[in-house]
């Protein structure tokens, strides 16, 4: 899921390669992201976070799935989001290039 978000970010920008080049970017972002602990944190914060749930505290199975459908969430909140920035920018776009049509360039 991380490996596909990075992606979808990196195609709304052309700061560093076009194209197919994404793809491995996008998997080396993921792997840094991985290797680093990043999203072990994130999990454990979120752990952490519900065992202030009195009645969590002992069902680790269940804290587990409901971290994992936060995550879940998440993604799909942020899938969401940059469906409508690519959208924005794809207005953008064709009103840039009707302003030069206006212009005669």
């Amino acid at each position: 899921m991380v490996i596909i978000l990075i992606y979808k970010t990196l195609a709304l920008f052309d700061i560093i390669g076009r194209g197919w080049i994404k793809y491995p970017e996008s998997v080396i972002i993921g792997l840094l992201t991985a290797i680093s602990g990043g999203l072990t944190d994130v999990y454990l914060l979120f752990f952490g976070v519900l065992d202030f749930v009195k009645f969590l505290q002992d069902w680790i199975l269940l804290k587990g799935i409901i971290v994992l459908l936060i995550f879940v969430l998440f993604f799909l909140g942020f899938q969401r989001l940059i469906k409508l920035f690519e959208k924005k920018k794809k207005v953008l776009e064709a009103e840039e290039i009707g302003r030069k049509v206006g212009a005669g360039s």
